[in-house]
């Protein structure tokens, strides 16, 4: 009477089922003495079918071209194809087993890793390639060639999206760049204490990764090291890691269990944007008393007393936010910390801020006013540009320095009061502010850079003390508002601008400079009179006035070399 099989019996795999129909007279593993082989379809781990047939030569077994009686396996990656050489073998009863069930049959262990991942090395022990085709459970030998293995070089298995898991030998030193990037069926990695560098993306994008140790002997979380790595829940950093660079854990959302060590001190852009596993029930990461993203649904935001410090884009592009109430005791808003957040109309903070970053506030579209803490000495590069709603601005009197297009194209600014502590306006501070009225400079500022005030089409009054001493080029360039009856645009006995009709053009006596661009692409300009009391001609002064054939100048004025196009005939007298 027949008998049920077993559950175990029907699951057996055809490789399996293979080996039970192998030709009686087993050989030893390694060895294909007297055994005739037939290869067809692709091949993963050789370079081609005929560096497989040379393999099985070399080891005493015979390569045919077609199935018969005669062969003793049939080798073929697509084991159910229904190619006419499946089909034969099968009706001979002949196994087809794939190419890695040759490998484990009939080549040693040592050789099969080999073959199957394709090592390459450097001379100095380096992994520099690696088949990328390399699939399952990955242990990297200690030694390749006769090298003892020493690290693993950049982008080795970038993409190996059938590596399930990595084993890294005692002795490797070093993780190159994106080495494990794009692993994305990559869920364990163990890692020696011998590993003393991680770099930059090494596990990207590995987004089936769950859990990582990092070595006692590593210093350094490089940039994007494990971005996006969606399913990472547990993360040890140990004592001696003082940096983690920008990206490093960003959009890692299951990430719940993260060790920061004290020794940290330096945390990079959006290091941990996304991680919404680490927030609080409000939406904030923090870390210490740092504030580093906020994961939240906006509309009026108040941050935690305790926090300390807003980290570089933890707000960025967070375009729900309404208002934002910042607690007493925060004294760093960090760079770009609300970048883009155009939503935002109403932000309150604290005299204790004494910092505000590069960018903190740019593109803060609908923000209206700004009262600028007492403790802020300085108003960083590009603070509020593209604030194009900004009506009002307090700047307070702690305040020593603009810098660099702080206010550029605030185009709804009406007036500004720049305090005598200041004694800086730096290059294109407010330039484009279209509706600036009115800019009262107080005495102690010294300087007013290149382009301070550029393209301030609006502006009609500007007082400027004594105490300046440097007006920089183009400073008022475009300053239509400020012209005279003539269309010149002069401050300091400088031509600045000139916004008239053109034609036959005097420069009104007692002008010593004109400006950089003044004149440029003034094309209705047919002649120019320059007074001798002209002692400089400024970078494309008269640029691209392809009505202007020829100007006579002062013999002892300056002239840039740019001032004029090449064709203009310039006379000296």
């Amino acid at each position: 009477m027949a008998t049920k099989k077993s559950s175990a019996t029907a699951k057996k795999s055809k490789a399996a089922k293979a080996n039970d129909a192998a030709p009686s007279g087993a050989v030893a593993q390694g060895s294909c003495e007297g055994l005739t082989f037939v290869i067809t379809g692709d091949v993963n781990h050789f370079a081609n079918r005929n560096e497989l047939k040379a393999l099985i030569e070399s080891k005493g077994g015979k390569v045919a071209g077609s199935v018969s009686k005669a062969t003793s396996y049939l080798i073929n990656n697509d084991i159910l194809s229904a190619s006419s050489k499946n089909r034969k073998a099968k009706e001979l009863g002949i196994p087809i087993i794939s190419e890695d069930d040759f490998i484990v049959q009939f080549m040693s262990s040592t050789e099969g890793n080999k073959v199957k991942f394709n090592w390459k090395v450097d001379e100095t022990g380096m992994i520099t390639g690696v088949s990328k085709r390399a699939s399952g459970d990955v242990v990297i030998p200690r030694e390749i060639d006769g090298r003892t293995v020493t690290g693993i070089g950049k982008s080795v298995f970038q993409d190996c999206q059938g590596v399930t898991s990595v084993t890294i030998p005692e002795g490797v030193t070093s993780i190159g760049e994106s080495a494990f990037e794009g692993c994305t069926g990559l869920t364990r990695v163990t890692i020696p204490d011998s590993v003393t560098v991680i770099g930059d993306g090494a596990f990207a994008k590995c987004r089936e990764l769950k859990t990582v140790t990092i070595p006692v002997g590593v210093t350094e979380i490089g940039a994007g090291t494990f971005f996006y790595c969606k399913k990472l829940t547990q993360v040890r950093i140990p004592h001696g890691v003082t940096e983690i660079g920008y990206n490093a854990f960003t959009n890692c959302r299951s990430l719940t269990d993260l060790s920061l060590p004290d020794t940290v001190t330096d945390i990079g852009e959006k290091a941990f944007r996304g991680c919404i596993g680490l927030a609080d029930p409000d939406g904030f990461v923090i870390l210490g008393k740092t504030l580093y993203s906020y994961e939240g649904n906006g509309g009026k935001v108040t941050i935690p007393v305790g926090v300390t410090c807003i980290a570089e884009s933890a707000f960025l592009k967070c375009e729900e936010i309404k208002s934002v109430t910042i607690p007493s005791g925060v004294t760093r808003i960090e760079a770009r910390a609300f970048d883009s957040c155009v939503g935002l109309k109403l932000v309150t903070m604290p005299d204790s801020v004494t910092s505000i970053g590069t960018g903190g506030f740019f593109g803060c579209r609908s923000l209206t006013h700004v009262t600028i803490p007492h403790g802020v000495t300085c108003i960083a590069s590009s603070t509020f540009e593209r604030c194009y709603n900004l009506a009002s601005v307090a700047i307070p009197d702690s305040v020593t320095t603009i810098c660099r297009e702080a206010f550029s194209g605030c185009r709804k600014l009406k007036s500004v009061t720049i305090p005598g502590s200041v004694t800086s306006i730096d290059n294109l501070a407010f330039s484009g502010c279209s509706g600036l009225t009115s800019v009262t400079i107080s005495d102690g500022v010294t300087s007013i850079g290149n382009g301070a005030f550029y393209d301030c089409s609006g502006l009609k009054s500007v007082t400027i003390p004594d105490s300046v001493t440097r007006i920089g080029d183009s400073a008022f360039e475009g300053c239509s508002g400020l012209a005279d009856a003539n269309g010149f645009v002069i401050l300091r006995n400088t031509v600045f601008s000139y916004v008239g009709n053109g034609g036959d053009v005097v420069i009104p006596g007692g002008v010593t400079s004109i400006g950089e661009g003044a004149f440029k692409y003034c094309r209705a300009l047919t002649s120019v009179t320059i007074p001798g009391s002209v002692t400089s001609i400024g970078d494309s002064a008269f640029k691209g006035c392809s009505g202007l054939a020829s100007v006579t100048v002062p013999k002892n004025a300056e002239i840039d070399d740019d001032a004029f196009d090449e064709d203009v005939e310039i006379i000296c007298r």
